[in-house]
């Protein structure tokens, strides 16, 4: 039963990028019930054969309590009548405006905050999953080298989109970022993390091949390549096309928080290799394959990347406007925020001349700074805290696991790229790299506690 639902898991986590990244209501509501009722199967499934969970809750009770804080305050800003004083100055405007009392809330948009809401649960319902399915070992193996090949995938309709079919986006009109790789996204930005992601991933299935080919005793660098190359060689080569075609869209993306954040997020987990003993040699002969053929690509898909940066500059002043003005608004609503997904809303009560145009700004290019302006300093910190103890835990596992350190380093790694990226963008928020983030950080918190340690509960 456990190997059914997490082939089920699979096929959603193949999914969720297709329909625009997942970021369409139609897709929110999709997804929302889709992960529900595979969530329900796992429940259930548990519940019937009397097993625990593969990893008890108590392992990571303050991360779950942190979550489960932010939804639940989510929940009492849309649905919680308070005294107008206590709402955001919209409500007494409007009570104002009415001439009548209004039932206020601390959110200023309550559906907002539901939809934001529901737009979160598949994530959250995937890491669970990813955390019980992928205690199993050869699971976790099989999801790197799934995502690896599901990102491979969607890297290479994006280039043969780009390359033949530049104004289509599926069965569309492409009507922004014409001639750019965005695969099955709308924004190229968002889809240079999700093709990081896949990169990273690839490089850390291969990572894990070359382990269990050393265990079976290939003596040196030379044993150790030849064995890779010549035993068993047909996924490990898909994988590495894989890598190829996501490194390739990355830079056809030319989206440059994307890439910078991948290549520091790919310098994480290479260090990191070099800096564990017994791992070292692994990540020689990794580089020693990956960067000629990385090279190459980057020599013939470099035009779109260069040219961003030299058209564009580094910096972007209107983001940094935007982020400006996000902060501002902060101080007005601190403690208890304007109301979790609410930026377009409040944004535009707020929006000066610094950020001038006709253009709808409906994200603050900075998740950090949105979601603090939405939930309030306490529970963006509590939120955001809870995230970092499931990455120190992954650090952990890094560094005391002698077997399998790969999953838990590539949760490290994957948290540096999307965490980076959240500085100058809002990829995170958008459901395949959210839900794909979840499911490899769940699947590297699994694996953070060797496999003689007893943690179900």
């Amino acid at each position: 039963m456990d190997d059914a639902l997490f082939a089920a898991l699979v096929v959603l986590l193949a999914w969720v990028p297709f329909w625009f990244g997942g970021n369409r209501p139609v897709a929110w509501g999709l997804n929302a019930l889709l992960f529900s009722l595979l969530l329900a199967a796992h429940e259930i499934g548990l519940a019937v054969r009397r097993l625990p969970y593969p990893v008890a809750p108590r392992r990571i009770a303050l991360s779950i309590a942190g979550m489960g804080t932010l939804v639940a305050f989510a929940l009492i800003q849309a649905l919680a009548p308070v005294p107008t004083a206590w709402a955001p100055a919209l409500w007494p405007a409007a009570a104002d405006a009415l001439g009548r009392p209004v039932a206020a809330a601390l959110s200023v948009d309550p559906d907002g905050t539901l939809l934001a809401v529901l737009r979160l649960l598949p994530a959250l319902i995937a890491f669970w999953l990813a955390l019980q399915l992928c205690r199993s070992a050869p699971r976790a193996r099989r999801l790197l080298n799934a995502l690896a090949l599901i990102s491979g995938a969607y890297a290479l309709y994006g280039i043969v989109a780009l390359l033949w079919f530049p104004h289509t986006l599926l069965w569309f009109e492409k009507v922004d970022y014409v001639g750019y790789a965005t695969s099955t996204f709308i924004n190229r930005n968002s889809y240079a993390t999700y093709a990081g992601m896949g990169a990273l991933t690839g490089i850390a299935a291969l990572s894990a091949h070359l382990a269990r080919v050393g265990e079976t005793g290939a003596g040196g660098w030379r044993g150790l390549l030849s064995a890779f190359l010549l035993r068993g060689a047909g996924l490990p080569l898909l994988v590495s096309l894989a890598v190829v075609a996501n490194v390739a869209a990355l830079m056809l993306a030319a989206s440059r928080g994307g890439f910078a954040a991948a290549m520091i997020g790919l310098c994480v987990f290479l260090a990191a290799q070099f800096l564990k003993r017994g791992a070292r040699l692994r990540a020689a002969v990794l580089i020693a394959l990956a960067l000629p053929v990385l090279a190459v690509v980057a020599a013939h898909f470099d035009d779109a990347l260069t040219r961003r940066v030299t058209g564009a500059g580094l910096v972007d002043p209107l983001r940094l406007a935007i982020v400006r003005l996000t902060a501002t608004t902060l101080s007005d609503q601190p403690w208890t925020g304007f109301g979790y997904g609410t930026f377009e809303e409040v944004f535009r009560i707020y929006r000066d001349a610094g950020v001038a145009g006709r253009f709808v700004i409906d994200k603050a290019h900075n998740t950090y700074a949105e979601l603090a302006q939405g939930v309030g300093l306490p529970v963006f910190l509590i939120a955001i805290g809870a995230q970092l103890l499931l990455v120190s835990r992954c650090i952990r596992g890094f560094l005391k696991r002698r077997r399998n350190a790969e999953f838990p380093l590539l949760a490290v790694a994957v948290s540096v790229l999307v965490g980076g990226h959240a500085l100058v963008d809002f990829s995170i928020q958008m459901q395949a790299v959210a839900v794909t983030f979840a499911a490899v950080l769940g699947m590297g918190v699994a694996q953070s506690w060797s496999q003689t340690q007893s943690v179900a509960g």
